[in-house]
């Protein structure tokens, strides 16, 4: 598990969506590799009733964003893993609009068999409301629509069966200024939330493991 299944695969899985959007370029805009609000632990909700076996329920990100770690209960048992591993994130603050950005990076063995080129990333939009981050993914099909318009520079398939759901592929291949544009339009993200992070204290993510690991033991 690393941060990019958590925000790009487990998403996906869990809306039963084939659907994808990549961007070769990040958004005009302050990038870092931290944003010091998320610091701290947090409660994981997804937007499904259903749960990946590898989603974790509580993620915590420390200082300077160091390490970002999932935990969840196993066999009764608590376990962390760190979800940086292989996964390269961005924070991108375009005025008041904020980015976060994800790409799975290749190892050694991968990257030579195909090239050596990183993917391309993912982009969320992200929103501080009280006591929890709501966290969007763009909308497929208005993307596509951007691209088809001229709007954006890259490519979109539509696959659109006579039965069955339809899905569409887009690569966005535009320049940070372009991109950042195209993202202002209205309609490019999803209105509901793709991911919720609740923040909750240390003590409270204890005493949750600790329900849980009895409701295992009975």
């Amino acid at each position: 598990m690393n941060l990019y299944r958590l925000l790009v695969l487990i998403p996906l899985f869990l809306l039963a969506a084939c659907s994808s959007t990549e961007f070769v370029n990040l958004p005009d805009g302050e990038q870092s590799k931290c944003d010091t609000r998320l610091i701290g632990s947090w409660e994981v909700v997804t937007v499904s009733d259903s749960k990946d076996e590898d989603e974790p329920d509580y993620l915590t990100i420390e200082a300077d964003c160091k390490r970002f770690v999932g935990s969840s209960m196993e066999d009764g048992n608590p376990e962390a893993e760190d979800l940086q591993e292989d996964t390269d994130i961005q924070f991108v603050r375009d005025g008041k609009t904020q980015y976060v950005a994800v790409r799975e990076i290749k190892s050694g063995a991968e990257s030579n068999s195909d090239g050596g080129d990183n993917m391309n990333y993912t982009l969320y939009r992200y929103e501080f409301k009280k006591n929890r981050v709501e966290l969007r993914g763009v909308d497929h099909e208005r993307i596509g629509a951007l691209i088809q318009s001229g709007k954006l520079h890259g490519r979109s398939v539509l696959n659109a069966p006579s039965s069955g759901q339809r899905t569409i592929q887009n690569q966005v291949d535009s320049n940070s200024a372009e991109l950042s544009r195209g993202l202002r339009d209205r309609k490019a993200f999803e209105k509901r939330p793709t991911m919720i992070l609740k923040r909750i204290s240390d003590d409270a993510m204890r005493e949750a493991f600790t329900r849980a690991k009895g409701k295992t033991g009975d």
